[in-house]
């Protein structure tokens, strides 16, 4: 290490760039005092914030069974420490050496998580694995966000979160984990599938690709909101939430959080028709034509984004937004088919007006795939 270089020590107690280097600390985290600010939450952030956030003040070493997992620990500093370089806190001063250990540290642990006997330890991998596929996507690095994409799916089916029944009464559905304990767990379930979800589509689209989950198969209800769940809240049954969305015959489903999954929904299903528009001679694209009175839909269910919290406003500016972007893609495809849609809705599709809100600055992942789906599109 050159002379004058902070001595950092990695979480795990081997100094950065000497991995051999005999460990001088069991554990180097930020002091209690100091992790309030770091608790990193975003769209994918599916776990309850209240109870990890808890969690993650106790005094106690990483692995701790009271505690996250040491990946998922590892994430939501790195996730922390990507959005805070220009902070002036001690603990930030070294943030690029910082975030080059956790990286490294978190891809090592995640190995190892899923055999821990950590009591959580796959609830806690699938969400470290999605946070991490969002990091890498942000980053530009598009194959490994790929690649913890699927990883995170396929842990997501292995433990049946695309089949809830919405009721902790009912027998168990086939899952390798145990039955949630209450309302709490059940609803992290719930939003752990819906955040996979996105980040597979995400993952996908930047891509020029569809995602690779079978909708068919989705009988897991639509997300519902902090305050319902703070209200011990759990959406209604569902089955064949997905399809029933695509076909028209969805009833339920109306939180802001819903509304956001349901443009996911309808970005994928455009990156379809997309891929299939590339591939076929049919005049005009049924699926296009379609989606594009589904996107009707759901943008006149969408509430005015005056809402009072800074987090739903996002939200919905954001779920807007998608809806915009999927309406591009469609736009573009039924342009070069049929000439009646050039002049439908020339304000809705144009790219500018997305690109330039500053809205999605608060969401660098969805900011990041919105830019890079408009410009694949228009090659």
């Amino acid at each position: 290490m050159a002379r004058g270089a902070p001595s950092l020590t990695s979480f795990w107690g081997s100094p950065v760039g000497n991995p051999d280097a005999r460990p001088t600390q069991a554990w180097v985290e930020p002091p209690v005092n100091q992790r309030r600010e770091l608790f990193a939450s975003h769209i994918g952030f599916f776990l309850d914030h209240k109870r990890t956030f808890q969690s993650m003040m106790l005094p106690l070493l990483p692995g701790d069974p009271s505690r996250p997992s040491p990946a998922l620990t590892c994430i939501i500093y790195l996730w922390a420490l990507r959005e805070k370089r220009t902070s002036q806190s001690s603990w930030f001063t070294t943030s690029y050496y910082q975030e080059y250990t956790l990286k490294k540290e978190a891809l090592k642990r995640l190995c190892s998580d899923v055999a821990r006997t950590h009591p959580r330890n796959i609830m806690h991998t699938i969400q470290a694995e999605v946070l991490l596929s969002q990091y890498f996507l942000v980053e530009g690095k598009h194959l490994q966000s790929s690649h913890h994409a699927s990883l995170a799916l396929s842990l997501s089916l292995a433990a049946g979160l695309h089949h809830i029944p919405t009721s902790i009464s009912k027998p168990a559905y086939n899952s390798n984990i145990p039955p949630p304990q209450d309302v709490f767990e059940e609803g992290e379930r719930i939003d752990a599938f819906w955040a996979v979800y996105a980040a597979n589509v995400y993952s996908s689209a930047i891509q020029r690709s569809p995602s690779m989950l079978q909708h068919h198969i989705v009988d897991t209800p639509w997300p519902i909101d902090a305050l319902e769940h703070e209200q011990s809240l759990l959406p209604l049954q569902s089955h064949g939430t997905i399809s029933d969305f695509f076909n028209g015959n969805s009833t339920t489903g109306f939180s802001n959080h819903a509304l956001y999954k349901k443009a996911i929904v309808l970005l994928d299903q455009a990156m379809v028709a997309h891929s299939e528009e590339q591939n076929s001679e049919l005049p005009l694209s049924i699926s296009a034509v379609h989606l594009s009175s589904l996107l009707d839909t759901l943008q006149s269910t969408l509430p005015p984004t005056d809402h009072t919290d800074p987090a739903q406003r996002r939200l919905i500016a954001t779920t807007y937004l998608l809806v915009h972007a999927t309406r591009i893609i469609l736009s573009r495809q039924l342009e070069r088919q049929d000439e009646r849609w050039k002049s439908r809705d020339p304000a809705a599709i144009n790219g500018n007006a997305i690109l330039n809100v500053e809205s999605l600055d608060a969401y660098p992942i969805v900011d990041y795939v919105i830019r890079r789906v408009y410009a694949n599109i228009n090659l």
